[in-house]
């Protein structure tokens, strides 16, 4: 039994994998990080198509429309240009990946298979990279989404409910979000 457990023990040291550092490491960042338009910088892009005019375009539809949504539903939001980071990786759950519950990921609450998540203390979008698979478009947006709403205090303004609350109202806002804007590309 204690051979067992030392057994552990040294493999688990020799593990040189992060844990918890959700952002990109300084291996993965881009040399040359790209600026977007409409605000957004993409710090890491790893995967198998890079096309930034589909990404440049759906920042740029999603900030051109924020503000008016957010009229339309009876809410305020701050004004001023907006900033977040832009993580574009593999959806699998391999190390360093969206998925990677186990290491990059492993104190997300969500423990299902995302194709996009926002992380709002760090300031940064995470989202698939296979820019064709069917749910990129709509992942971007609708994190992009929750990205604005915490930039612009529309996510705070939710007064008087607890996060879980907080959380629920924001999700259906991004997904209507979402919806309308998906037919205006």
């Amino acid at each position: 039994m204690i051979k067992a457990v030392l057994a552990v023990l040294i493999l688990m040291s020799t593990d040189s994998r992060v844990q918890g550092h959700t952002a990109p490491l300084e291996s993965e960042v881009l040399t040359d990080p790209i600026e977007l338009r409409c605000g957004a910088v993409i710090k890491e892009w790893r995967g198998p198509t890079k096309d930034l005019k589909q990404v440049q375009k759906l920042c740029d539809l999603g900030v051109k429309n924020f503000h008016s949504f957010i009229k339309e539903k009876g809410l305020k939001a701050r004004t001023g240009k907006f900033s977040y980071s832009l993580s574009l990786i593999p959806a699998d759950s391999k190390y360093r990946s969206l998925n990677d519950l186990k290491y990059r990921f492993y104190t997300r609450i969500q423990k299902m298979i995302l194709s996009g998540y926002t992380q709002h203390g760090n300031r940064y979008i995470f989202t698939i990279s296979n820019q064709n698979h069917p749910a990129f478009d709509v992942s971007l947006l609708h994190e992009l989404f929750h990205a604005m709403s915490h930039h612009y205090g529309v996510y705070d303004s939710h007064k008087g409910k607890n996060t879980y609350e907080k959380l629920c109202e924001d999700e259906v806002l991004a997904t209507e979000f979402t919806l309308k804007l998906i037919g205006k590309r």
